[in-house]
């Protein structure tokens, strides 16, 4: 973790609009930051509801399953990415309540 002086607390993506929504901010947030996935895992980034939506409307169901796995992957290593370059030790970047944001660690 480093020093994070760019990002102010709170929520970057409201989960009240969905995991396209939510996934794509983070997705966007890391990529701006440097995180650079593979290329082909990139197109996949830059794709990602377009992607969703071929395998939705050709029904294939597996093929779709399969998709929203691999979107969920790279979306824990873009998250990844941004808790290791772009937080410090008492933030987090992740979900809290189905959104997504830079977040406060508190001990429960």
């Amino acid at each position: 973790m480093t020093e994070n002086n760019k990002y102010e607390l709170g929520c970057y993506g409201d989960g009240s609009f969905g995991p396209d929504h939510t996934r794509r901010r983070a997705f966007d947030t890391a990529l701006n930051e440097g995180w650079e996935p593979s290329e082909h895992d990139k197109k996949i980034v830059d794709n990602d509801i377009s992607y969703l939506d071929f395998w939705r409307n050709m029904g294939d169901i597996d093929m779709l399953q399969s998709c929203v796995i691999t979107l969920q992957e790279l979306e824990d290593e873009a998250i990844d990415y941004l808790n290791e370059h772009c937080s410090d030790d008492s933030h987090y970047w992740g979900y809290e309540e189905g959104s997504f944001g830079y977040w406060e660690i508190t001990e429960d």
